[in-house]
């Protein structure tokens, strides 16, 4: 069995972008992600999670959040 690599995501939204919050939460769940606290998460690194991460990333920041990945 290969040894998964992770990524570890954190990221942070405005109070007022509830549905950029949810749709960030669907996408994460989506590529398996798991919650270390609120907003932090690790991603099995995948090229489907690379490739998703990398649009929510810039989803959230054009939206004035703040990501770290």
């Amino acid at each position: 069995m290969r040894p998964v690599a992770w990524i570890l995501f954190s990221y942070h939204l405005h109070a007022e972008t509830s549905t950029l919050r949810v749709r960030a939460w669907r996408i994460l769940r989506h590529i398996g992600a798991l919650s270390l606290q609120q907003s932090a998460v690790v991603v099995p690194e995948t090229p489907e999670s690379v490739r998703k991460l990398r649009q929510l990333q810039e989803l959230i920041e054009e939206a004035g959040g703040e990501t770290l990945c």
